[in-house]
């Protein structure tokens, strides 16, 4: 029998709306018909058909998950993204850029230091050039951020403009932020231009002063359809001086790790995938 790691019950007003995702487990032929609320490197939370309980299993019991598709009309795979994101003269990619309006922010002595302004600003300061971020010179609108295409901010600076800061500012715990809320808000994200292109946006869930630490969501999806492809929900380190450079830095070396196709860490995503 596989290694359940636990079974968290959970007070919940409803069900998880969406109920087609798959989860295949080693050793068991039929899969597991959910809701998928989490993905790490190293587990899989999914939520069954018709239950209030979360399963969470390591990815080692896990043969592949299977993320269920809104609409018919998607033109990009989940196994076209993996093959993308190793291709380094792609150019499917668009940026749409680090969305806040999910996350909240426990840093006390700092609460009045954050603003919608700021959120804008983390979202373009992640573009600029090395050699000037500490210099906060202007974005640059044509830079490639590690070959994610280029950036297309418009929709999620509005998302982020429209975020309440007394919603946000809170040291109390906080859930999982499930797949379906992502889906949901990547329907927003979509285009409607009819070109081909693979969105990349990252949801920020909890800016934790005390211990240094991000909480984000990093989702791939295909821009025509909405369909989220992709996600990898991850913990980073706050690191580096002024506000900008302290939340951002460290997710760029995790942005990279996904379009090294030699690395362990882009093996490991592959793997969870079922991308052979």
């Amino acid at each position: 029998m596989k290694k359940l790691l636990f079974l968290l019950s959970v007070l919940l007003n409803a069900l998880v709306q969406g109920q087609n995702d798959l989860v295949y487990l080693r050793g068991i032929k039929d899969p597991v018909k959910c809701s998928i609320i989490d993905v790490t490197r190293f587990t899989v939370t999914y939520q069954k058909q018709d239950s209030k309980v979360y399963s969470i299993f390591e990815t080692s019991d896990i043969e592949k998950i299977q993320l269920e598709k809104s609409t018919d009309t998607s033109f990009f795979t989940t196994e076209d993204l993996f093959k993308a994101l190793a291709d380094i003269d792609t150019d499917i990619f668009s940026w749409y850029g680090l969305d806040f309006s999910f996350v909240r922010i426990c840093d006390p002595k700092n609460a009045d230091k954050y603003s919608n302004i700021s959120f804008t600003r983390m979202n373009s300061f992640i573009l600029l050039p090395e050699d000037v971020k500490m210099g906060f010179k202007p974005p640059n609108k044509k830079r490639y951020l590690l070959g994610y295409g280029y950036p297309h901010l418009t929709q999620v600076n509005q998302v982020n403009k429209e975020i309440s800061l007394d919603q946000v500012i809170s040291c109390d715990t906080i859930p999982l932020l499930p797949l379906d809320q992502i889906r949901k808000a990547v329907q927003g994200f979509r285009s409607y231009d009819g070109k081909k292109k693979i969105g990349a946006v990252v949801f920020y869930r909890l800016i934790d002063k005390y211990n240094e630490s991000c909480s984000v969501y990093i989702t791939f999806f295909d821009v025509l359809s909405g369909n989220v492809l992709f996600i990898l929900h991850q913990k980073i380190r706050g690191a580096g001086m002024k506000q900008e450079w302290h939340w951002t830095s460290k997710l760029l070396p995790v942005m990279n790790k996904l379009r090294n196709p030699y690395g362990a860490y882009f093996s490991d995503m592959m793997n969870i995938y079922g991308i052979e």
